[in-house]
């Protein structure tokens, strides 16, 4: 194969495993059908599965979840040729990954698979993701840095600046790119600058303060912070600059507010005091606080808060403490009791401050007490009560909530106000419930005002009535299912409990989306599922079945009726099959012949399987006639590339016998002037010779290894005039008849090639009507568009536009059991010596060398018809050159000859010289090149062999086009490689020609390279 690699198991050797199982890289081989075959080491390590799990799954179940409905194209893509993407793989874990693929076809096991190598790529992906990143989080935090930031050059010419320093300053982005450090700092002088620059080292950042002008004039202190770095080889400096007017304020202001707390400390409503932290001793206290324990200024300096603290209490305290002074918090806040002057308890609520910095040494702590023993022993009272109905309400399963109706001057509902809700109300909706009691709806849920489910409606309407409704609604706004009961609790107030239904109606949306799914799988994939119960013989088919059978739902499938739509041949097979099925629970896979209700034939496959507990079969059936149509086809084309193989493994050496045998009568007819007898026998041998040429080159042709003239034909001309010589092989006693289109239909194709085409079908219908009182043949061309049945069963053309020629006759029609096998070479039906079983294998390959197709029908009772599709040209040709079978003199011109036969060198240097010309032989291009380093003045023109000893044509033309790059070089070439016909037509100034080639044409091909 030339565009598969053949990957067998005998080939598997245990090198290549041994290679496979080492990489570090997965290695994956993936069926037709997409499952995995064989999988490395790497493999079962990326994924997580074992080895026997690999080869169990199909390639879909390795790709990421949102990407699995693309495997298909990518298995197609990797089937055709060799293919490299970026993907992302999932693991037995679920974690997901990032690799690249590269895929390429090959044949394993005797079936034709893909070689996929697979590379984790996740630390690549990764970097570049940081990477990213990391630049946006560099221009997102000068963007949105609170300071105003700069960065200038050594000059003090601004780079960059954020939009912090545009709006402190007043200037556009644009206008301060254009300005400097100078424009904006009043004291600023460059010589200074650059020394306290120049001062700077990459890493040390340095503080100093100035004063900014804005764009209006106006001015500003500011707290600059200077750094640098190296870019681009040149030093760079960025600046934080800090509008400090409100901290110049705020120390104007700080006297003023101290004096401003001393008269709130002396006159506040709750107890204040200042304690020293490590003893606890009151340095500094107000009088509520002295009134709130019962002691006197003076006597509370001489205490401490530990031996007024309730023991019960002074642990907790002294734990507040501990963390307070380790700096592990800045305050605190408890309850506790005190002991007052008089022995009584008193509970406070006590909010504690450090007084000192963050980092310096824990000195002194304010204390703020407020009396709560009035409230205390209130809630003693009401916590009874309160435990009651807590306990209710925060176990219930439901969710619920209270709250206030909202309206307007009208009195129409308008919002809706959460007073309180309980725990499942959290659960259930995902809000919590500090965010939501106290607040309206419209402010917890945005949204909720234009919600279709009308929530503010509906309990408004429950409110305004009185009466409770219970109901069942969806909310757009928390997209959840719930159903409701709401209630009135009082004119203005009303409760709601509900629960949470959108896992229930998801799954209820779940089920149906995938019976509606499973229908369109089904239907895409001719693939229909069925059920069997053994006890009451009843079957249950999908609507896809009854679709393949082409039944209506109205038909009820019974055994017998369905084996009915078996072919003779195939219903025996399916009844065993199915019998073992439903008696022994032998597994049924097995491929039919159907005729349907519509009398179309298909080719199906059913799988089932027994389910013994539930007493029934069950399984689908797949169409899988178009499956069998490109099975048909492939086969054809392996075919095909036997037969090439084997033709161009002789077609070079044959046709340089060729060649010689034709040049030298040509020669010797020269010398039987005169002698008639002589001179007709050489005709007999030329004709004999040309007879053997035209063989070879429609076996190469059939093989589409023969290199095609393509031109641009006038299709209806063409066919019009080829008729007239078709005709001469029709007998009288047979009618043909033609009709061709009045206007053009351009195609690109060897006129050779078509006229054998014309005539291989016009001389295979005859045939077929031989012995047949009445026959006819009748041959037509036609436009026409393919649609997309025909593009199913040809995915390999291109295009939309074909020219259709169609020879159809009345004859006894081709057997269905033979008919596969009408294109194969050296197949025939004819008796021994009358015929060579290659005239529709040449049909065959010359059409697919011109990207064409042949398709037929035939009907034993009505004939047979050969369509050949021909892609369609908009371009008209030249017209062809006349004098086609003069021979051309030289004028003693020197050519070089190089080929690697002696025989066909010696025929070469007397035909050339008996046509004027001289000539120098070689026998290999190595020798030519040397030839030509030592006479090129006077070689007029070289003849090169593509295939040599030592060095090839392509090679030597290669040098000698270096030494001289306008010689002209004529290639010859009895079979090549498509590669050396490739890269031989590639030069300038040069012609291809295929041996045997007649003396005729070799003259003239001379003359045109010499005259050019």
């Amino acid at each position: 194969m030339t565009d598969s690699a053949v990957l067998n198991e005998g080939d598997f050797s245990f090198d290549l495993n041994e290679f496979f199982q080492n990489s570090p890289d997965m290695i994956l081989i993936i069926g037709l059908e997409g499952y995995i075959l064989y999988a490395n080491a790497a493999a079962e390590r990326c994924y997580g599965y074992h080895l026997a799990e690999l080869t169990s799954m199909h390639v879909r179940d390795l790709a990421a979840p949102d990407l699995r409905s693309h495997v298909s194209e990518k298995l197609r893509e990797a089937i055709a040729v060799p293919t490299f993407f970026e993907w992302r793989h999932r693991r037995k874990d679920g974690s997901e990954l990032p690799v690249e693929i590269f895929a390429q076809p090959i044949f394993f096991r005797g079936e034709k698979a893909r070689l996929a190598s697979i590379r984790d790529i996740s630390e690549r992906s990764q970097a570049h993701a940081a990477l990213r990143k990391s630049e946006a989080r560099f221009r997102a935090y000068m963007e949105q840095a609170a300071e105003a930031v700069f960065a200038h050059d050594f000059q003090g010419r601004f780079l960059d600046v954020n939009r912090e320093a545009c709006e402190s300053l007043g200037y556009s982005h644009e206008e301060l790119l254009s300005m400097s450090v100078m424009d904006i700092d009043e004291n600023f002088d460059l010589a200074r600058a650059r020394t306290f620059w120049g001062g700077i080292d990459p890493g040390q950042t340095v503080t100093v303060q100035g004063k900014h002008r804005r764009k209006d004039g106006s001015s500003f202190p500011v707290e600059i912070k200077v750094g640098c770095f190296d870019f681009d080889g040149a030093r760079r400096y960025l600046a934080f600059v800090r509008d400090i007017s409100e901290r110049e304020l705020a120390h104007a202001a700080l006297t003023e507010s101290e004096n401003i707390f001393r008269s709130i400390f002396e006159q506040a409503a709750v107890g204040v005091a200042q304690v020293h932290s490590r003893s606890g001793r009151f340095v500094r206290i107000n009088q509520k606080y002295c009134d709130i324990v019962g002691y006197s200024r003076a006597e509370m300096e001489k205490l401490d808060f530990q031996t007024i603290t309730h023991p019960d209490d002074l642990t907790e305290d002294m734990e507040n403490m501990a963390r307070l002074i380790a700096g592990e918090v800045r305050q605190f806040h408890m309850q506790k009791r005190y002991y007052r002057k008089d022995g009584r308890l008193t509970w406070v609520n006590l909010s504690v401050s450090a007084l000192w910095k963050e980092g310096d040494a824990a000195d002194f702590h304010l204390a703020i007490v407020e009396d709560i023993t009035a409230s205390k022993q209130l809630q003693t009272v009401l916590q009874l009560s309160e435990e009651k109905y807590r306990t209710l309400f925060e176990n219930m399963l439901n969710g619920f909530a209270y709250h206030e109706l909202v309206t307007d001057s009208s009195g129409k509902p308008v919002n809706f106000r959460f007073l309180e809700v309980n725990q499942a109300f959290e659960r259930l909706t995902g809000l919590k419930r500090e965010a939501v009691e106290g607040r309206l709806a419209t402010e917890v849920i945005p949204g909720i005002a234009d919600d279709p489910a009308d929530w503010i409606g509906r309990y408004g309407r429950v409110v305004l009535s009185g009466e409770g409704e219970r109901f069942e609604s969806y909310s757009e706004p928390l997209g959840r299912w719930y159903t409701v009961f709401c209630f009135r609790t009082s004119p203005r107030h009303f409760a709601t409990t509900f629960d949470d239904l959108t896992e229930r109606k998801q799954s209820e949306l779940r089920l149906q989306e995938s019976r509606q799914l499973l229908a369109e799988t089904e239907q895409v994939g001719h693939l229909g599922g069925w059920s069997f119960d053994i006890d009451s013989a009843a079957w249950v088919w999908t609507d896809e079945v009854y679709r393949i059978y082409d039944v209506g739902p109205d038909f009820v499938p019974t055994p017998d009726r369905v084996f009915s739509f078996c072919t003779a041949a195939s219903r025996q097979q399916a009844k065993e099959a199915f019998q073992a099925l439903v008696k022994q629970g032998t597994p049924l896979d097995i491929e039919l012949e159907l005729v349907t209700a519509a009398g179309k034939h298909r080719y199906v496959r059913s799988i089932g399987r027994l389910d013994r507990e539930h007493h029934r079969a069950y399984g689908f059936i797949q169409d899988i006639t178009e499956l069998k149509e490109l099975e048909s086809q492939f086969r054809q084309a392996q075919k095909m590339e036997a037969i090439g193989t084997l033709v161009g493994g002789i077609a070079h050496d044959f046709n340089n016998m060729l060649a010689a045998i034709m040049g030298n009568l040509y020669l010797a007819r020269g010398h039987a002037r005169g002698n008639q007898t002589l001179t007709g026998e050489l005709g007999v041998i030329q004709t004999m010779c040309e007879r053997a040429a035209d063989m070879i080159r429609q076996l190469l042709t059939f093989a589409r290894r023969d290199s095609i003239a393509m031109q641009k034909i006038a299709l209806s001309s063409f066919l019009k005039e080829a008729m007239k010589l078709t005709a001469a092989s029709v007998p009288e006693d047979m009618t043909l008849s033609f009709n061709f289109p009045r206007h053009e239909l351009w195609v690109d194709a060897d006129i050779t090639q078509l006229q054998q085409v014309l005539m291989n079908l016009v001389n295979n219908a005859r045939d077929a009507l031989k012995d047949r009182q009445g026959g006819e043949i009748h041959c037509s061309l036609k436009s026409c568009r393919v649609d997309a049945a025909f593009r199913s069963r040809h995915p390999q053309c291109e295009g939309d536009r074909f020219a259709r020629l169609s020879v159809q006759d009345n004859g006894c029609g081709i057997p269905t059991s033979i008919r596969e096998n009408i294109f194969d070479p050296f197949f025939t039906t004819k008796e021994v010596g009358k015929g060579t079983g290659l005239g529709l294998a040449m049909v065959y390959g010359a059409i697919q060398g011109h990207h064409g197709v042949v398709e037929v029908e035939s009907d034993p009772h009505r004939g047979t018809r050969f369509d050949v599709y021909l892609p369609l040209s908009d371009q008209q040709s030249e017209e062809q050159g006349e004098g086609a079978d003069a021979v051309v003199s030289g004028q003693g011109e020197l050519i070089l000859v190089a080929d690697d036969s002696q025989p066909l060198l010696d025929m070469y240097k007397q035909l050339l010289e008996s046509l004027g010309y001289r000539v120098l032989l070689a026998r290999h291009g190595d020798e030519a090149v040397a030839l030509y380093r030592q006479y090129r003045d006077d070689i007029a023109l070289v003849m090169l062999d593509l295939v040599m000893p030592l060095m090839g044509g392509v090679e030597a033309a290669r040098r000698i086009r270096e030494m001289s790059p306008n010689t002209p070089i004529i290639f010859a070439t009895g079979y090549d490689s498509e590669e050396g016909l490739r890269q031989s037509t590639s030069f300038d100034h040069s012609q291809l020609l295929a041996k045997p080639v007649s003396v005729e044409l070799l003259s003239r091909a001379i003359q045109s390279m010499l005259n050019r």
